[in-house]
């Protein structure tokens, strides 16, 4: 299952570098799908976290410097859909040696996932 994972976000990379809308949308909806299913443990822990890195680093999100034609970032949707699984399942991935070296390690997905999961307990504290 997470061999799929990673895969769908491989291709998204491919189809947003070749602007290949389509495929792009059926490789979130997949992702999604498949995030959805995952059962986490020792091993697709470790490859949430590599394929979290790859997300992060053939994506620019919301780059000034690579900016496409509709105004977001190249691939940022990808960016939102991994964030979003990474801060909905944070309990459960700080459990695992992988992520927390990821965090460890720092950069704009650790701060990306510290500041949305900041923003979520925030919105719990405040309802």
């Amino acid at each position: 299952m997470s061999d799929k994972v990673a895969c769908h976000a491989h291709l998204y990379v491919f189809a947003d570098r070749f602007i290949i809308k389509p495929l792009k949308d059926l490789c979130l909806h997949k992702l999604h799908r498949d995030l959805n299913c995952l059962k986490l443990n020792k091993e697709t822990v470790s490859e949430v976290v590599v394929m979290l890195v790859y997300a992060y680093m053939n994506t620019s999100g919301n780059a000034a410097t690579e900016v496409c034609e509709s105004g977001t970032g190249v691939g940022k949707e990808l960016r939102e859909l991994v964030l979003a699984y990474a801060v909905e399942k944070v309990d459960d991935l700080v459990r695992y040696a992988a992520f927390k070296d990821m965090m460890i390690d720092g950069g704009e997905l650790a701060a990306d996932i510290t500041c949305a999961t900041a923003e979520r307990w925030i919105s719990v504290v405040e309802d």
